[in-house]
């Protein structure tokens, strides 16, 4: 379900839904990310534990709750959320889990999370061949790559999944969502998008800052009880990557232009090669296990000239 409308007018797909995030051209370079996890039984609530941050550095936060049927430990829930915003692209992780022991009526268990992450930046087109004011056509890749789903047993269950991701240029917008929920005795009703590669177009102005806002939502609950052993685990993960993969056409008036560049004045981020091209610079941890594998063979070189002084 591939949808092009103007920005704000998304209908929501389940009743649960992660609140709305607002952005506009002033909001540029933010990245935004929240998370909620709650867990609960018949007997005992979970406390919940929601989380919140909004940075003009990528930023990342995570949630998690617990909890067990106190008097007699015949039902327990689990729930944990995490969301990551950086320069690119966006993750979203949401899963709740629940399970009930009890052989008899009427024991329960829940757990919930949603996750939502917001990459808000802008960028400046040009070309040696356009004057500023220039009107243009862009064909953008975005990748939307994750999983969603549950793992059950018993006769007393029952689960959703909801995940929605939005690409935004300028107040155009492109949106992706899906959604399945059911239990044991009706089964699944399912909708929305499949995950893959997706082609979005936006009108855009040679010399004009352009805003581009990548968002994911992720909510996933799962609920037990009943007679018998019951459980489930419903996942909702967008952690995988929602993510910007490069401007692939311009078109002005009609012909097809390659000699231009869109790159954000606040990041650097270069709009035309897109994330995948610029995370093959290594990260982090990446440099940390190079350093030590120059370190180690360093190691192995001294070792070697020093064999023959230790023999003689």
């Amino acid at each position: 379900m591939l949808v092009r409308h103007k920005f704000g007018a998304i209908a929501p797909v389940v009743a649960l839904v992660v609140g709305a995030l607002s952005a506009s051209p002033a909001d540029a370079a933010l990245f935004i990310v929240g998370t909620t996890a709650d867990s609960g039984t018949i007997q005992t609530p979970g406390p919940g534990d929601p989380k919140n941050i909004r940075s003009d550095a990528p930023a990342q936060t995570s949630s998690y709750s617990a909890t067990d049927r106190a008097f007699d430990q015949s039902a327990r829930a689990s729930s944990s959320s995490s969301a990551q915003a950086q320069v690119g692209a966006v993750h979203a992780f949401s899963t709740g889990s629940a399970e009930a022991f009890a052989p008899g009526c009427c024991t329960s268990a829940s757990g919930t999370s949603s996750a939502y992450a917001e990459y808000n930046d802008t960028f400046l087109l040009r070309s040696n061949a356009f004057a500023d004011g220039t009107v243009a056509t862009i064909t953008a890749d975005i990748l939307v790559n994750g999983s969603a789903g549950g793992v059950y047993s018993g006769d007393f269950w029952s689960g959703s999944v909801f995940w929605r991701a939005t690409t935004a240029l300028n107040g155009q917008s492109y949106v992706d969502a899906y959604s399945s929920q059911g239990n044991a005795t009706n089964g699944f009703i399912t909708s929305g998008s499949a995950f893959g590669l997706r082609t979005v177009t936006f009108d855009v102005v040679f010399g004009q800052a352009a805003n581009v806002i990548l968002r994911v939502e992720t909510i996933a609950s799962a609920s037990a009880g009943g007679f018998g052993p019951n459980s489930a685990v419903f996942t909702s993960d967008l952690g995988h990557t929602v993510s910007w993969q490069g401007i692939s056409k311009l078109v002005v008036a009609g012909q097809e232009i390659t000699d231009y560049t869109a790159v954000s004045p606040d990041t650097g981020f270069d709009f035309v090669r897109g994330f995948e091209a610029q995370a093959a610079v290594p990260e982090p941890a990446s440099w940390a296990l190079m350093i030590l594998g120059f370190g180690l063979m360093g190691h192995t070189v001294r070792a070697r000239r020093q064999r023959p002084a230790s023999a003689s």
